[in-house]
Formats: C-alpha cells, sequence, structure tokens
C-alpha cells in the first residue's frame, strides 16, 4: 500500500519489509553494544592534518620539549584551551 506520507526510499523500505525482506537481529544488545563501541573507537581517533609556518612551528617544538611533552600534545593543548576559552586572543 503507498502511503502518500512516504518519499520513495522511505516507501522502498516499507514495501521491503512487507515483502518480508527484513530479520531480526539475533542477540541485537550485543550487536549495539559493538557497534557503539565501534562508533566511540572511530570518533576517539579523528585526525587534523595542518600546515604551520616554520617559525611557529619551532616555536611549538621549543616549548613542548621545555614541557617535557610532544608537539602534538602542545598543539592539541594549546587548541583545547582556546576552544574552552582559557586561552583568548590578543
Amino acid at each position: 500500500m503507498i502511503n502518500p506520507k512516504l518519499d520513495p526510499e522511505e516507501q522502498d523500505i516499507l514495501d521491503s519489509y512487507e515483502r518480508g525482506e527484513w530479520q531480526s537481529i539475533p542477540n541485537v544488545k550485543e550487536e549495539l553494544a559493538q557497534l557503539r563501541e565501534a562508533a566511540r573507537f572511530t570518533l576517539a581517533n579523528l585526525e587534523l592534518s595542518i600546515k604551520l609556518a616554520p617559525e611557529d612551528l619551532h616555536k611549538v617544538f621549543t616549548q613542548a620539549a621545555a614541557e617535557g611533552v610532544t608537539a602534538e600534545s602542545k598543539v592539541a593543548d594549546i587548541v583545547h584551551q582556546y576552544i574552552n576559552g582559557e586561552l583568548v586572543p590578543r
């Protein structure tokens, strides 16, 4: 039965369901837990590649070394402080 409130993609899904083409997932709670963990892992491992001016990069490396951290950690800390309002433009 065609439902005028559905767009074509939604209607295709409904038709497929009504034809019995959908199957329940055994252990759905376990499957959802695995998918949530995969999503968390994906979000936790996002990367950003940036280009910095050589003089800025030198300062980052110098400050990071003085603090005993990596340059990547130093940049991440600066960004974190900035987006949380702890660093403000001069």
